[in-house]
Order: C-alpha cells, then sequence, then structure tokens
C-alpha cells in the first residue's frame, strides 16, 4: 500500500499564475518603498521582470483552455527562479545592501512557498 502526502489544498495553475503575477508587480515596487540605492533597484526590476514573464507564461491557454505550455516546465521555470533569485540576493546583498539582500531572498522564499503548494497538472 502506498501512501502520498499531499497538503490540504494546493493551488491550481492560473491561480498560482494570479499569485505570482502580484508577486513580481509587488518585487517592482519594493525598492522604491524602501527607498534602496540604484543597485538594488536595478536588481529588483529584473528579478520583478523575470516573475512577470513566468506568470503570464503560466497564465496562456491556447484554443482549448489548456495551458499553453505544459504544467511541469513552469515547475521546472519556478524552481529555476527561485535559484536565480536566491543567487540575485547574495548579489545584490554584497554588490548594495544587506537590507536588501535579504528582501530579495524573503521573495525568493515566497516563490517557493508558491511553487511548493500549486498542483502542477491541466486543469
Amino acid at each position: 500500500m502506498c501512501f502520498v502526502m499531499t497538503t490540504g489544498r494546493q493551488l491550481t495553475l492560473p491561480a498560482h499564475a494570479s499569485v505570482e503575477l502580484l508577486l513580481g508587480l509587488a518585487t517592482g515596487a519594493l525598492p522604491f518603498l524602501l527607498g534602496l540605492g540604484a543597485g538594488a533597484t536595478v536588481g529588483f526590476v529584473v528579478a520583478a521582470a523575470l516573475i512577470v514573464t513566468v506568470a503570464i507564461d503560466g497564465g496562456i491557454t491556447d484554443e482549448r483552455g489548456l495551458p499553453a505550455i505544459p504544467p511541469l516546465s513552469h515547475r521546472g521555470m519556478d524552481v529555476t527562479l527561485v535559484v536565480l533569485l536566491a543567487i540575485g540576493a547574495v548579489a545584490v546583498a554584497l554588490a548594495a545592501s544587506t537590507v536588501a539582500g535579504l528582501a530579495l531572498l524573503a521573495i525568493a522564499f515566497a516563490e517557493l512557498l508558491l511553487a511548493a503548494t500549486t498542483r502542477y497538472a491541466a486543469p
């Protein structure tokens, strides 16, 4: 007998894309709200562009209402995004400010939680 552990509720891919879009937009606004320097702002804007691009890509459907890209491909993009955000957090912390690096690391963690609570399956 095989038991599979799952969380109680998992997000669908369109819901995941919506939350990811909001996360990307918040990432783009964060350096201006925190009053960060130019180097940190560039890092945050690049991160926001990546997050929004992945979110929009996950929300596109074909004429049959199925995701335009395979859901597991979106999962791969999410995992890659988490890794890139973590590397960017270290780079921003070393080059600009520790506060900016920690904020970007928190965004990477939020993306990781979002990926962990998403059901990557076609509806």
